[in-house]
């Protein structure tokens, strides 16, 4: 039986958000940094790289300087929110197991 596409754009996304959480952590230990150092460091091309930044800058993380994106305040808090996220998605998967599991026990 195939993977289902749910669930497959499931992990995809929850990938991109753990990428982008280690790219604001390596723009944080090394601002200001360009996108081809930031390629160096994930090992990824240059446009996926530009995709994620724009991101960023979207949600208003970073910014665009002359010599590399840099941090905005309060960049915490958007981070304390993604992995809010997290512990919300890690409690919904645990309920959706736990009703499945059981089910299948009956």
């Amino acid at each position: 039986m195939k993977e289902g596409k749910i669930s497959s754009q499931v992990v995809k996304e929850l990938d991109q958000l753990h990428l982008m959480l280690r790219m604001i952590r390596a723009i944080e230990e090394n601002q200001p940094i360009g996108i081809i150092k930031l390629s160096e460091i994930f090992d990824l091309p240059s446009h996926k790289v530009r995709y994620m930044l724009r991101i960023l800058e979207n949600d208003s993380v970073i910014s665009p300087s002359s010599n590399g994106c840099t941090l905005n305040s309060g960049y915490e808090e958007y981070v304390e929110h993604q992995l809010s996220a997290l512990r919300m998605i890690r409690s919904k998967t645990a309920e959706i197991e736990d009703e499945f599991s059981r089910a299948e026990d009956s």
